[in-house]
């Protein structure tokens, strides 16, 4: 595939490098997409090094390799990427700031409103922090959210704002210095992008490590596998993070087990259909 690039002076290879991880992680198959669909995705893709080329009048040592790698290590390339892990909160109770604190007690923290306000979102991904309500100094963050939302056509109804008030409500008694304030779109947004993606991550993730496993030589270790995934998806739904992160170890080392005399216990081939997105090294 050809990476459409104009003429910017950054190295071309780095940024196809993105666009070929997006279109295999997201199943985009370019040759099925109309002109319009086409046409999008080539602006989107184009505008990258433009964009990086403003952040570096601000940052000269700021590059579009660097860039590319932190979407890439952080998203994965996943425009409805949320990154849910609660070591990673800044309102979490083990954090030494001046932040307000989430309930110990309910975990995984992203069910607590603002908790959600402390996460990384989209492919940049975005930190919502710079969301959070009834602060001074998110409010024009905010504002330019709904604007750009109302351009597209998302226009959150009367009702759907009334649904969040409760919540919203919640996040904005805790700040330190509240300002006045209503439910937006940005916050009908965030307040709604919490329900059980992590959880339902996990479990997609487990199902295809039973497909790999299923066509898999019966051999000891690929019995203690089975029952490794089946051990995290009983822990899935209360401990999201630490599922997510023992799957990651677990598939690793699925791909390098072999059944004792030297044979690979998964076939490379199943495991690049089931895992298009992160391809079998070697």
């Amino acid at each position: 595939m050809t990476c459409p690039l104009r003429s910017t002076g950054i190295t071309p290879l780095l940024h196809c490098f993105l666009r070929k991880a997006f279109e295999r992680t997201n199943g985009i198959k370019t040759q099925l997409l109309n002109a319009a669909q086409q046409k999008e995705l080539d602006e989107t893709f184009s505008a990258i090094p433009d964009t990086v080329k403003e952040i570096q009048r601000s940052a000269p040592n700021v590059t579009l390799g660097g860039m590319l790698a932190i979407v890439r290590f952080e998203s994965g390339v996943r425009p409805g990427f949320f990154n849910t892990r609660d070591k990673e909160n800044s309102f979490s109770p083990d954090r030494k700031n001046k932040l307000p604190k989430l309930d110990p007690t309910k975990k995984p923290y992203w069910q607590q409103p603002l908790a959600r306000y402390s996460y990384q979102f989209g492919i940049i991904p975005i930190h919502t922090s710079i969301f959070r309500p009834c602060l001074a100094a998110t409010r024009a963050a905010r504002l330019r959210f709904d604007n750009l939302a109302k351009q597209q056509g998302f226009a959150p109804t009367a009702d759907q704002l009334a649904s969040i008030r409760p919540d919203f409500e919640e996040v904005c008694q805790k700040a330190q210095s509240p300002v006045p304030d209503e439910p937006r779109a940005v916050n009908y947004f965030m307040l709604n992008a919490h329900s059980n993606d992590s959880y339902d991550d996990v479990l997609e993730w487990c199902r295809r490590l039973k497909a790999l496993l299923a066509d898999a030589p019966k051999a000891p270790n690929s019995i203690a596998f089975a029952d490794r995934i089946a051990e995290i998806e009983r822990a899935a739904k209360t401990r999201p993070e630490w599922a997510r992160e023992s799957l990651f170890v677990l598939e690793v080392a699925l791909t390098k087990a072999d059944d004792g005399n030297g044979a690979a216990i998964i076939n490379a081939d199943r495991y690049r259909r089931l895992f298009p997105e992160r391809p079998l090294d070697g």
